[in-house]
Formats: structure tokens, sequence, C-alpha cells
């Protein structure tokens, strides 16, 4: 206890609530196990991409307003109309035709 006192006392506190947020346009982002996830989110199914994958780099030609919020991070929950996609380790390394007319219709 003693050794957590003086390290707040040394300035050493927890992370400012600030650096957990993030606002880009019209959504709000929260910083959750490493990753900033959509204020909306509540656990629904995602669309999975791969973090600077070829789908990756397709997604602000189907989405323009998306390049905004990729640029937060690289791991990355977000709302695209009734759905949300996921960016990180895992996911699309393409966008199929499927893919690219849900997000578009989305």
């Amino acid at each position: 206890a003693a050794s957590a006192l003086k390290d707040l006392s040394e300035g050493a506190a927890a992370p400012n609530a600030v650096e957990s947020v993030r606002v880009v346009e019209d959504r709000v982002y929260f910083l959750r196990d490493g990753a900033w996830v959509d204020s909306l989110y509540a656990g629904e199914s995602t669309i999975q991409v791969r973090a600077y994958s070829e789908a990756y780099f397709d997604l602000p030609q189907v989405l323009p307003w998306l390049s905004a919020h990729l640029a937060i991070g690289d791991r990355l929950i977000v709302r695209v109309g009734d759905l949300y996609l996921e960016i990180g380790v895992e996911g699309l390394d393409v966008l199929d035709a499927a893919t690219r007319d849900r997000l578009g219709a989305a």
C-alpha cells in the first residue's frame, strides 16, 4: 500500500479517462482491452477485417467516411449502418463482392 501511495504521489496515477475516449465525427469510441469500440456496440456479431490487409485498404473505397475512423488505431469496432466492422489481428484479407455489397448497403 505504501508503494502504491508513493507511486501516486510521484505522478504515476492511472491514465486519464480522456485518454480512453476518442470522438471521430459523430461517433464516440471507448478503449476496451486495447481496441477502440464504438459506444453503441453491445456485443453484436461483426464483420472482421485484418488490419493492414488488402481488405483493410479497400474499405475506404467502399466507405469513404471510414478513413478518419481507421486512423484512431489498428484495433477498432465501428458501426456501419446496422452492421459492425471489426478491425484487428484476424479477419478477411480480401473483400469479396458479397461483403462489399453488405457494407455498401448498410
